[in-house]
């Protein structure tokens, strides 16, 4: 049996729910696809003072103004959870320790601040069409 272009097509399922990723070690970021309609709707209400040219280079206070926006956008509607971000903390006497962090749309936006390599991955991550496509790939293969 031959593979049939027609099962390349999005899950809805896995679209809005999101899919569980091991984004680094230890660390599980469920994610939508990117872009999607919400974010595509809050990126164009929220760049609308940003005169900018999809086909152009942006410049770099284009990309200044809009990064803020985006990785808004990516946080809200992209990032769904996460399992496995830890944080250290210090207590009155100076001792640390490692607490696990729950996902909010501020904290996100906060670790997307502080690295930008954690902001690429989930970027990219969110950009593979793969992930949303994958069951229906290996069912048309017959390895489901």
């Amino acid at each position: 049996m031959g593979f049939n272009l027609e099962s390349i097509r999005p899950d809805a399922d896995k679209e809005l729910d999101g899919v569980k990723i091991e984004l680094f070690n230890d660390l599980f970021v469920t994610l939508r696809p990117c872009p999607n309609d919400e974010y595509d709707n809050y990126i164009q209400t929220h760049t609308k003072g940003i005169n900018f040219n999809r086909k152009q280079k942006l410049t770099k206070t284009q990309i200044s103004r809009m990064e803020p926006v985006v990785q808004r956008a990516v946080a809200k509607f992209v990032v769904v959870d996460w399992e496995g971000m830890t944080e250290t903390v210090k207590d009155d006497e100076g001792t640390e320790t490692e607490v696990d962090v729950p996902f909010s749309i501020e904290k996100c936006i906060e670790y997307f601040q502080k690295s930008p390599k954690f902001y690429s991955a989930v970027f990219e991550e969110a950009r593979e069409d793969s992930w949303f496509l994958q069951d229906q790939l290996d069912e048309q293969a017959g390895n489901s």
